[in-house]
Formats: structure tokens, sequence, C-alpha cells
């Protein structure tokens, strides 16, 4: 539907938006959450959108496991790689200026139920799209787990 590739459109932003937030943050914690993010917006939120496209057309919301571990990946839940941005970011801005960090954690907040809406709004993955979705997945749990090579690999 119109409304729900709305929505996945306003998270890239808000994304892009976060990634903006840790550049801003001239210490290197904010350096390192910013490439997270980019690495989670590549490897994880545009996978997702483009698997979700099928069921977005066909207004297919389902509340299955694999939604509700898709919407705790698109809010930044642990153990996937946007917390380790997000925890980064938050430590970036807390030295930089503690207000900060309790705006850009209000913010973070906020991000919570719309994530859920876009993780209903992958309908049942079935075949290549249940395989692609499980990638994605575990690629942001690796990362999440563990984030140096990625950033190793950015120079950080």
């Amino acid at each position: 539907s119109e409304k729900g590739a709305s929505a996945w459109h306003f998270s890239f932003m808000a994304d892009w938006g976060l990634v903006m937030c840790a550049f801003g943050v001239p210490v290197a914690d904010g350096q390192a959450a910013a490439v997270l993010v980019m690495y989670g917006i590549l490897l994880s939120r545009l996978p997702l959108y483009l698997w979700s496209r099928q069921s977005l057309r066909e207004r297919i919301q389902t509340d299955r496991p694999i939604n509700l571990l898709a919407a705790a990946m698109l809010a930044g839940s642990a153990p996937f790689a946007g917390f380790a941005a997000r925890v980064l970011l938050l430590r970036g801005a807390t030295e930089l200026y503690w207000p900060l960090a309790l705006v850009i954690a209000i913010g973070l907040l906020l991000w919570l139920p719309p994530s859920l809406r876009l993780g209903r709004s992958l309908g049942l993955p079935r075949g290549r799209q249940a395989a692609g979705t499980a990638i994605a997945l575990a690629l942001s749990v690796a990362i999440g787990v563990y984030p140096q090579p990625i950033l190793s690999l950015a120079g950080l």
C-alpha cells in the first residue's frame, strides 16, 4: 500500500538522520556509530524493504516471529547491529554534551512503534524471500555482536 511504502521511506530518512547525527559527534564513537548505521542500512534495512514490496502491494501484515525479529532489528534492539550503533552514538553524545544524548535517546525511543509496523509489513516470507530475510537478520546479529571487523574496514 501507499502508506506502507511511505513508512519505509520515512524509516530510511530517519536512519540517514541518525547517520548525520553520528557524523556530527566529533569523537571516535560518533564516527563508528555512523559507519555501523550505514552498514545497517545497506545490509539489513534495504534488503528487508525490497523483500517487503510484494506484501505491501498485497496489503499483507502478520505478527509471526520473523516479523517481530525484523521489527527488533529495525528498531535497533540488541543483539542487532543497530544496537551497537546506538550505544556508540549515545556514548559519544554523552561525552560531548549530555543533554544531546538525552534528546537522541528520546528520539530513539520514539523509533519503536514505527519499527513494529514495518516488521509486520513483511508479511509471511516464503522461499527465497525467507532465506534473504534470514540472511539479513543473521548479518545484522553478526555485526551487532562483533562490530570490530566492519569498523576496521572503515579505519576506526
